[in-house]
């Protein structure tokens, strides 16, 4: 019984997206486009955000270099007198 649902769910599935991919339905199909584009700008806005962390990470790694490297200094030169 469990199977036959299954299989029946998965018929239903299909032919709905039978019906959407064969229709000439114009809202249909605006709606189409107009998820392929939230998509392509999800992905655009996507590959930004990964780009930006990796540029914060390296100027956090810069920042905290410089700043270890002026303690340093600091550190050394207060041993000199």
């Amino acid at each position: 019984m469990i199977k036959s649902n299954e299989e029946n769910i998965k018929k239903k599935k299909d032919n709905i997206k039978e019906i959407i991919n064969n229709s000439e339905n114009l809202t249909l199909t605006h709606l189409k486009n107009k998820h392929k584009l939230l998509q392509k700008n999800f992905a655009a806005l996507e590959k930004e955000h990964l780009n930006l962390k990796k540029s914060i990470n390296k100027t956090t790694k810069m920042q905290r270099t410089l700043a270890g490297n002026s303690i340093n200094q600091n550190n050394q030169s207060s041993y000199k007198i």
